[in-house]
């Protein structure tokens, strides 16, 4: 039996980005952290993906957006150690002369973030029929690759989900659209009779908790007709209450 586990209300004219974390701590409170979480691409982002992983879960998605670039060459492309963030060599299996650990703030960003500037040779950069292609920059006095942990999610997400294994196991996410059409043609959530805020979630739980209600009888009436009959001449009195 499946059931709905978490709702949320979120206005319509906002990103859904934020509410992912807040779902997920949700679940956490309530002791139904998943392990894996399947989410649809306006819940996915570098940022989530990390916060995600950080609470031990690891989300599930396509990263929407466009790649203005397909051709050069990507974050995902270059070789990092087991550690997942230190950079063992660059695309061209040039090792890099060290890397350096750095606070910094994307336009777009509220607070700093972990991120790294990785220098490698200059004079190997240069002759590199790679170059071309390659986010690293020359400098006077080395090549560097600056990126952050977020870049580095989005882009190793992108690398993913081009795969056939990812796309096979992101089916399973269309999955929630059968829940919504119940809530929407069977419980009546595709056209509300409220408005307000307070108004308008109160009664999106209540039809979200009746979902459950039902489901919940028709899998114990199941289990009911599943059930071997037991002699009538042997049966003893019962009162049984469904709730």
């Amino acid at each position: 039996m499946q059931i709905i586990t978490a709702v949320r209300v979120h206005p319509s004219n906002q990103s859904d980005q934020p509410t992912t974390l807040a779902v997920v701590e949700h679940l956490e409170d309530n002791g139904r952290k998943p392990e894996v979480l399947h989410t649809d691409g306006g819940f996915v982002s570098g940022e989530n993906i990390i916060a995600c992983a950080e609470k031990g879960v690891d989300l599930q998605g396509i990263l929407t957006g466009c790649d203005g670039t397909p051709d050069n060459l990507k974050l995902a492309d270059f070789v990092f150690a087991a550690d997942g963030l230190t950079v063992a060599a660059c695309p061209a299996g040039h090792a890099p002369l060290r890397q350096q650990a750095k606070r910094v703030r994307r336009p777009d960003a509220k607070k700093r973030e972990q991120g790294f500037r990785v220098h490698f040779a200059s004079s190997a950069c240069a002759a590199c029929p790679l170059l071309q292609r390659c986010p690293i920059h020359l400098q006077k006095k080395s090549a560097v690759l600056s990126f952050t942990r977020t870049e580095l999610a989005s882009s190793q997400r992108r690398r993913e989900q081009e795969s056939e294994a990812f796309k096979e196991r992101n089916k399973i996410r269309a999955g929630i659209e059968s829940t919504n059409a119940e809530l929407k043609k069977r419980h009546g959530l595709g056209r509300l009779r409220v408005r307000h805020r307070q108004r308008v979630e109160m009664v999106v739980f209540f039809k979200a908790m009746g979902c459950n209600v039902k489901r919940m009888v028709e899998y114990v009436l199941s289990l009911d007709k599943s059930a071997p009959a037991a002699p009538i001449a042997s049966a003893a009195p019962q009162n049984l209450a469904y709730c």
